[in-house]
Formats: C-alpha cells, structure tokens, sequence
C-alpha cells in the first residue's frame, strides 16, 4: 500500500469510528445526463453512480450503505452558478446535489440540508436523515443534499497537506512559516476560486438552486457548521426560507478571541480529563480527526494500522473528497476575523491563561486552531467577512443546542437567539450534533413538518 493511500484510508477509519462517515461518505463527479439546462432548470438524473460509490466505501469501512428503497427515490442533478455573484456573466461553477422524494403522502414541501463539518459532502444527508429518528420527516417531505461549493461532486480544489508529528511539533515560528507556504501554495492554484469560497456564496447558491426548482420557499435543516451557512440564508434570503432547524449552531458573531475563549470554558467545565489530555468527551469528535483541516497529523507507524486493503487511485481520489479540508480551510478563513494574525493569536492565548488559569492554555477544539496559539489561517490572503445574521420577519426559527457540548457551546446557541429571535430547546447532553439520533428527533422532524415549536 502505498504511503498516500495509507494516509486516506487511516483518516477515514478515524471518521468512521467516530460516526461522521456516515454523515461524508465518499462523493464521486456529477453523473453523465444530470447537468443543467441553459435556463437554470435543472435536469434530475440517476443517483445510481453516487449510491454505487457511497457503498463501496461504506463496506470498506463497515458502515450503513444507503439501502435500494431509498436509492431508488433519490436523483441527482448539477447546476452551474457564478463562481463570483458579482460577475454574473463570469466564470461558472457545478454545484451538485441530490434529491430524495417523500416516502409517503407528499406535503409538497422541500427540506434543503447541511450535515456541517465545514466541507462534509452533502448528498448523502437526505439518505441519511432518512436512516435516522427523524425518519418522519422523509414521509412526507423531499430532501434535499447540496455538495457545497469547494466539496464533494461540486467545484472542488485539492491541496496537498503538510504533514506534522503532533509528538514533535516544530517551533512556532517554523510551524507558522510551514502553513504560511501551505495556504500560499494551495490559493496559488486558483486564487478566484478560494477568494469566493464563503458562506455567502453557498447561501448565493441555495438561492439559485431554489430558484431552479421552481419553489418559492423552502425548509432548512442545518447541524454543525450547516448552522452558519443556514443563518446566512435565511438573513440574506428572508423571502426564500419557511421553517429554519438548527442543530449545535456555530458561532454567529465570528471572532476568533471570543470564539475560542467560549470552546476554552467549556472544555474546562464539561471535558476535564480531555483538557488535560485524556479521553474525549463523547460526541466531540468533529474536531478529533487525524486531518486538521488542511495539516495532516501522522500517527506513530508503530500503531499505524497497516492491514489496510489496496484500493485504486481513482477511489482514492474519490475518498480524498468526503471531508473537503481544502474547503473547510477556506469557508473558516474566510469567515472569522483575527484568524490570520498570529501575534493575535498569541495574545489571545495570554488572555485565556490570565481568565481562565494555566489550563486555559490548552489548544481549542476549535477549527481555526492548529495549536493552542497558532491557527490554520496564517499568512491567509483574503479579508474575513462575517455572515449576514439579522432577524427577519418570514423564517420561522427552531434552534437546538446541547448543554455540555464542547465543540459548539451553548453560549452561541444563546447568542444565536438573542440575535435573530425563533426558540430554543437545551437538551441536557453533550453530544455535538446529534438531534437526529436523540429523544428530540421526533419533535425536530414535527417542527419542519407542522410548524411546532420543540419543547
């Protein structure tokens, strides 16, 4: 086996034993006979490609394949979108999504979905809610799977990652230069496509795809960092969005300090022995992965797993997809202000050990921090820009959030709600995104289906 494929297959065994495969199952390139047509409406096709793909990687890995009843109702489509909103007539970018029809009596309503990460391919999502406790949803509305700009079947840059030895760190200034020429190196292929790799954006093309579809409004559901780009949609797109469910919601005011600080407290208070290195809380494992967005953190090869099985570089290609790291780097980077500035950085890890105590030292489960004071965003070339978060008259707005959770704290979900109104349910768990698997899931599935708020 070779080093490469070794490094893919043991990140994606990570994933899969902390459960979030089966929210990124491999993503393969749009389908022959599922573009758009010249007009914006889109032409569905077979999904059988994508299903094919999905459950091969998912007997590789030993989880759920998506089952022929459900195959059999989903399609697949591309649409082409404006790489910059601001071009119109410029540059397009395929945007590829899924469709899985009610199972039941149809409402005639469309749920689009969002499983988070950032950069988690999507299509899979509806299969998967499906498969879930908030199977209800699926009787009688459609679902629908979005491959984010930059992710899975979608516009989609690979990055070669450099690679790091967590036991033996390089010192700061070399571990900044080292992602400094990584990001450079990675922007360098197409500084247009990552410059336009935003929220926004994403929200821009929800829009377009509602538009495609003929649908006046549609339903959201969003888990993770699904929770930010739903936010932006229902912000910028008031007129477009119905029902808006977010679950273990993301940061909305996008400051690096207060963000971390916020992850900080909370390990401190809900994840002891992790903050001093032990075992990680349950449903935390978003930000445990062997891939830190783009860095690759190698394992010791004396406990590397090397019984792993041969698989081709076409699949391998296909795998390096599921988790969009490039992706992920960019919509962060993008987004929170601070995160390049490493003397920030530094000074805000002052800050938290002046507050909170020499454990407030520890490095944030946080996606913008590779350690504890030096973050993926260094030498980032483009100016942060914070999601619209406003409150509309028009969406209906249901937010979840987990009271000991570590990866997305309660205190964003009570911003969240000062912020932009709807309600809030608290459920006394710490699992990260897990209301679809949860004694809520029947009420979160109500709340799309009927309007009733979760209590």
């Amino acid at each position: 086996m070779s080093t490469k494929q070794a490094r893919v297959l043991q990140t994606t065994f990570s994933l899969a034993g902390a459960g979030l495969l089966v929210l990124a199952a491999a993503a393969c390139a749009p389908e022959p006979g599922t573009t758009s047509t010249a007009d914006g409406t889109l032409q569905w096709g077979s999904c059988d490609e994508f299903v094919k793909t999905n459950n091969e990687v998912a007997a590789l890995i030993g989880t759920a394949p998506i089952d022929k009843s459900t195959a059999k109702r989903m399609s697949c489509a591309t649409l082409d979108v404006p790489l910059d909103y601001g071009k119109p007539e410029g540059k397009t970018i395929p945007i590829a999504v899924s469709k899985l029809e009610a199972k039941g009596n149809p409402n005639g309503r469309v749920v689009f979905t969002n499983p988070g990460g950032p950069g988690l391919e999507g299509r899979t999502f509806p299969a998967l809610i499906e498969s879930s406790d908030m199977a209800a949803l699926g009787e009688e509305s459609t679902l629908v799977g979005i491959d984010v700009r930059g992710t899975g079947g979608s516009a989609f840059i690979d990055c070669a990652a450099p690679e790091l030895d967590p036991s033996n760190m390089p010192e700061r200034a070399t571990l900044i230069s080292t992602i400094e020429k990584s990001n450079a190196k990675c922007v360098d292929q197409d500084p247009a496509f990552f410059e336009q790799l935003t929220t926004q954006n994403a929200a821009k093309d929800l829009d377009a795809l509602r538009s495609a579809m003929n649908l006046s409004k549609v339903d959201y559901f969003g888990v993770s960092w699904g929770t930010e780009l739903g936010v932006e949609f229902m912000s910028s797109f008031p007129g477009s969005v119905d029902r808006v469910l977010l679950d273990s919601v993301s940061d909305i005011r996008q400051q690096s300090e207060s963000s971390l600080f916020d992850v900080v407290e909370a390990t401190l208070k809900f994840a002891p022995n992790e903050a001093a290195g032990g075992t990680p809380q349950e449903g935390t494992a978003e930000e445990d992965v062997v891939v830190e967005d783009d860095v690759v953190i190698e394992e010791d090869s004396e406990t590397a797993d090397t019984s792993m099985p041969e698989i081709s570089d076409e699949a391998l290609e296909m795998m390096s997809r599921f988790s969009g790291q490039s992706a992920k780097t960019a919509l962060i980077c993008n987004a929170y202000a601070d995160a390049a500035d490493q003397t920030l950085q530094q000074q805000f890890l002052q800050n938290r050990i002046a507050t909170l105590g020499e454990q407030g030292g520890i490095r944030p489960q946080h996606p913008i921090s590779l350690t504890s004071d030096v973050s993926i965003c260094a030498g980032w070339p483009f100016a942060p820009a914070q999601i619209s978060a406003t409150k509309q008259a028009g969406p209906t707005l249901q937010i979840v959030a987990h009271a000991s959770e570590i990866v997305t704290p309660l205190a964003w979900a009570e911003h969240a709600q000062q912020q932009l109104g709807g309600d809030l349910l608290v459920l006394k768990d710490g699992n990260h995104g897990s209301l679809a698997s949860g004694p809520a899931a029947t009420q979160g599935a109500e709340f799309l289906l009927t309007g009733t708020p979760m209590k």
